[in-house]
């Protein structure tokens, strides 16, 4: 318990009471921490995932020609840096996640994983990724794991 001191019409006096203040103070830092901690939920939350309605179309264009299927649509976008990673759906196919190094508008995807009959776990898809698409950031590889991982379970 915490006792507190007041001011009193210029006199010091000490409260009988417990400071209610200090059991507030307590729950809102515990309530602070809280929502820190899960405002971080997945490694994707530190790369960028702003994808325009246009460049989303120009996308698809895109890798529909280098999956040589007749339509592709890519499902979400994420970037850091230099390199991308799309999570694509592709007409006559599986959905699949392509990483680049550069624009995937100009440049080919180093690697592609389907998710189709994978039973791999997040560290294992980290490994898959650092192993395919070398020089990828770790963050983004974090982030592919944990997509790859969670599109499983949908």
């Amino acid at each position: 318990m915490v006792w507190i001191k007041q001011l009193h019409w210029g006199r010091e006096r000490r409260d009988t009471q417990p400071s209610r203040c200090a059991s507030a103070k307590c729950w809102l830092w515990g309530t602070l921490l809280v929502a820190v901690s899960c405002a971080d939920a997945s490694p994707c939350d530190r790369v960028a995932k702003t994808l325009t309605p246009a460049r989303r179309a120009n996308l698809s264009m895109a890798v529909a020609g280098q999956l040589q299927s007749a339509s592709a649509k890519v499902l979400r976008a994420y970037r850091l840096g230099n390199w991308h990673l799309l999570y694509v759906d592709a007409q006559g196919g599986e959905d699949a996640f392509l990483i680049y190094r550069g624009d995937p508008l100009t440049q080919q995807y180093i690697a592609s994983w389907s998710s189709e009959g994978a039973k791999s776990g997040q560290s294992e898809l980290r490994s898959w990724a650092r192993m395919n698409a070398r020089g990828i950031p770790e963050t983004l590889a974090k982030c592919f794991a944990w997509s790859a991982a969670s599109s499983r379970r949908r």
